[in-house]
């Protein structure tokens, strides 16, 4: 195995114990319990040793209980004033991965708006009492707001991130998009295949903090869908909007762990030939640069822009960033 493999793997260092007991039956202890409920993955394990993680599983099911009302009354909003959204992650991506929606460990509520549709969504919020976080994110790409009703996190994803913004990748979300029932009221989800890049840019997104829910997340997808997945599409995607950089790492990142617990999934070898193909020899080069600091979890602010380079090379969102950064540094 390459040198540089082995050290991608040992990212996920921060993470192993919880992974030991998802993959590999390790034991479950109560002094895991926070551990389980950070990396989204309690319910999950809570049966193998239930009294001591009972007290803590309720809690997440009530803080579950709260968001999915305050989803479903954000939701409503808007489709009242007919603005198109799609459910990304938390609520609904727990029914579609693992059919109970309480199974899936998350804080908060992710919903991808229309961009043309970005000053009435922020003003039906704010006409509704919702707090608008203005500090969190700027540029009109992630807006966050305070729910009303059980104080929750709602995510407003204009694009799919502030400085990576990935080109025109967030518009194939939007793409054939799926229908799912949930409450007695119908969804859209995004289909198959970009649905599976975006938990993959997710992932490489955030490898300095990875949560093992998130590499539980690509093997269901994988398990449940992976004989109806058009690799095709994704190997397409990868080239259009030079993706190949984050979706070869997130995809040999989750393969090593599930070689390494026998878990019968991975990613094909020829997808995952091609998509490595695709890289710059400069994104390769700046990744073999960052790997050591994305280990050690302690990133500098100019390290993680230097992150978000390399995420994606299409030149618009590199523009973007090197603008925002030179904001930023010569206000």
């Amino acid at each position: 195995m390459p040198a540089a493999f082995e050290r991608r793997i040992q990212m996920i260092a921060s993470i192993e114990t919880t992974l030991d007991c998802l993959y590999g039956n390790a034991p479950v202890s109560e002094s895991g319990a926070m551990t389980f409920l950070e990396n989204g993955v309690l319910a999950l394990l809570a049966d193998r040793n239930w009294p001591p993680l009972r007290d803590l599983l309720l809690r997440q099911i009530a803080s579950i209980e709260r968001i999915k009302r305050d989803f479903l009354e954000s939701t409503d909003l808007l489709r009242e004033r007919r603005i198109p959204f799609l459910a990304l992650k938390g609520i609904l991506l727990g029914r579609l991965l693992y059919g109970d929606y309480a199974m899936r460990g998350f804080e908060d509520i992710d919903l991808a708006i229309e961009g043309a549709k970005y000053d009435d969504a922020v003003a039906l919020f704010l006409s509704h009492g919702y707090v608008h976080r203005t500090g969190d994110y700027r540029d009109k790409s992630v807006e966050v707001f305070t729910c009303v009703r059980h104080r929750t996190t709602l995510e407003a994803h204009f694009s799919i991130a502030t400085a990576d913004r990935f080109g025109g990748f967030y518009l194939d979300l939007w793409d054939k998009p799926q229908e799912i029932e949930f409450e007695g009221r119908l969804f859209l989800i995004p289909r198959l295949e970009p649905y599976l890049i975006f938990l993959l840019i997710h992932l490489a997104r955030h490898l300095d903090s990875p949560r093992a829910i998130w590499i539980e997340d690509v093997r269901r997808m994988l398990e449940n869908f992976g004989a109806d997945l058009d690799w095709s599409l994704i190997e397409d995607a990868a080239r259009k909007h030079r993706l190949a950089n984050s979706l070869s790492i997130a995809m040999r990142l989750c393969n090593g762990v599930f070689e390494k617990y026998q878990t019968g999934i991975g990613f094909p070898r020829d997808t995952l030939g091609r998509i490595e193909g695709m890289r710059s020899k400069h994104g390769r080069l700046l990744y073999s640069y960052l790997l050591e600091r994305i280990e050690s979890g302690e990133m500098t602010p100019f390290q993680r822009r230097l992150h978000s380079f390399g995420m994606s090379e299409n030149l618009g969102d590199r523009l973007r960033m090197a603008r925002d950064f030179l904001r930023i540094k010569f206000p």
